[in-house]
């Protein structure tokens, strides 16, 4: 992948390998959400299952609540201006003769999928608005609003996690709209690159945001998975000194070879978590590398970025991939 990055961004003029950059910049970020995501659902689903079978091994006793209500209700008139949800079927668990309570919640992390989704579109926008190589004046325009509403659905999904209000980022986006409503005749392959430029500048704040925050969720992800690697090397500790003091060499040697096992597999989880970190740091040589007057260097320096971000991803996926089997 890296050989082919730079054949791709060491050939053509300043101005393509600008665009090319841009796109697989596009898709590599592209690639790191959608991994965070898939890896999201897998904790989910884990903890949902750990859940479920603690309250089997300790035999609560559950009651569904309101699911006749479901079933007795009327759907509310759709011209109504009063219109009522229809109330949830629920689960409680017996804490108490008589006494009940609703079930803990199911672990979900709408809001950092929401965020990650939102980085996606970003990225597809991105990798559309690059490779968009028709002289169709109304097939450009729409690419370049595809990606102006995919960056004001990035500031979206960051004040949902940061609960910040609308305000706060109302300015950053006032340029984006009005470059999209002074579109005009823009469709020439020189205004293609001034608009690919633009929308990336404008779009920084919100990236090396985005990015922050999932990288965040990375760090939590990480400790997620070390845990349990970490609490088989106690077992297998505790197991070998016992078996140490009155065992005898067969079994001694069998207790230390877990203990080594235990260990080899904690030290192997080198899954490197610095993706979101690597993909802001290459958003932003891209914002150099799009300032008027950038230099070929500049350019250079974005394209090295761009490939770094590539390894990175790739043992991420790679680790991952492992880890799952």
């Amino acid at each position: 992948m890296t050989g082919a990055m730079l054949l791709l961004a060491t050939s053509g003029c300043s101005t393509t390998r600008f665009t090319q950059t841009a796109g697989q910049f596009g898709a590599l970020t592209r690639s790191a959400a959608e991994q965070q995501n898939e890896r999201l659902g897998a904790v989910a689903a884990d903890e949902i299952e750990r859940y479920r079978q603690s309250l089997a091994e300790t035999k609560t006793e559950l009651r569904f609540r309101d699911c006749a209500r479901t079933l007795a209700d009327v759907p509310p008139d759709p011209e109504s201006a009063l219109v009522k949800p229809f109330p949830r079927c629920r689960l409680t668990e017996r804490v108490s003769q008589g006494e009940f309570r609703e079930l803990a919640p199911d672990v979900r992390f709408e809001n950092i999928t929401t965020l990650n989704s939102a980085l996606v579109d970003y990225a597809s926008g991105l990798v559309l608005l690059a490779a968009d190589a028709s002289e169709d004046q109304q097939t450009f325009t729409a690419s370049v609003s595809n990606l102006a509403s995919s960056i004001g659905g990035l500031d979206g999904a960051i004040r949902k996690v940061t609960g910040s209000s609308e305000e706060d980022s109302a300015a950053k986006l006032n340029a984006v709209g009005t470059l999209v409503a002074k579109l005009g005749n823009l469709y020439f392959a020189a205004r293609r690159q001034s608009v690919l430029k633009h929308m990336i500048i404008e779009a920084d704040p919100l990236v090396q945001r985005s990015a922050a925050i999932l990288g965040d969720a990375d760090s939590q992800l990480d400790l997620y998975d070390r845990l349990p690697l970490y609490e088989a090397v106690v077992k297998a500790q505790q197991n070998a000194d016992e078996v140490r003091a009155g065992g005898d060499v067969t079994a001694i040697r069998s207790a230390q070879d877990k203990l080594f096992t235990a260990v080899e597999r904690f030290n192997a989880y080198q899954i490197d978590r610095s993706r979101f970190a690597a993909i802001g740091a290459a958003h932003a040589k891209l914002v150099e590398a799009a300032k008027a007057g950038a230099t070929i260097k500049e350019l250079h320096e974005a394209i090295v970025a761009i490939v770094d971000l590539a390894s990175t991803i790739g043992e991420t996926k790679s680790a991952f991939e492992t880890e799952k089997q």
